[in-house]
């Protein structure tokens, strides 16, 4: 009578531990297609904002144009770190290059210098985050990971900051 009984116990034991197994992978892959591709697309304007700001440091002529882009790469890394926590959770690499759309922007960009740069670039800071901004509030209502939504619609606030401070760039006298 013992053997049956401890049978049961650890047959038990080994299905609820496997079903714990399962909720998990289920969990860490539960994210749509849609969700997926919003998450890539928002890693590599990261990846761009990152290399873009890199390179006004490199090549602007104003003080106010390297500041702007330090926040760029501090802000967009701490986003991009967050994004990688979160495609981790649901077996999603994020590649660590940007794309080749965001690649030929850049090689435009990096064409430039000093003045000319710095006009280019807050141009392209105040297109981009308007886009970027559009695009995320558009996501925000179509996501279905709640985590990911959460996290789009924090990042709109931040995102409207990087355009009125991109704007306020590109009226600053050189």
């Amino acid at each position: 009578m013992k053997k049956p009984r401890l049978y049961f116990l650890l047959l038990l034991t080994l299905t609820l531990s496997c079903s714990d197994d399962d909720d998990e992978n289920a969990r860490r892959i539960s994210i749509t297609e849609d969700d997926r591709a919003f998450v890539l697309a928002a890693a590599d304007e990261g990846l761009f904002q990152i290399s873009a700001g890199q390179l006004a440091l490199e090549n602007q002529a104003s003080k106010d144009y390297a500041d702007f882009a330090q926040l760029m790469i501090d802000g967009y890394t701490k986003s991009n770190d967050e994004l990688k926590a979160f495609a981790a959770d649901k077996d999603l690499t994020i590649p660590n290059t940007i794309s080749d759309e965001r690649q030929q922007a850049l090689d435009s960009l990096a064409s430039r210098k000093m003045v000319a740069f710095d006009t280019t670039y807050a141009a392209t800071m105040v297109a981009m985050h308007t886009n970027t901004i559009s695009f995320f509030e558009a996501q925000a209502g179509t996501v279905s990971d709640n985590a990911l939504k959460s996290w789009i619609n924090g990042k709109i606030p931040v995102l409207r900051s990087y355009l009125e401070q991109a704007k306020a760039l590109s009226k600053s006298p050189q």
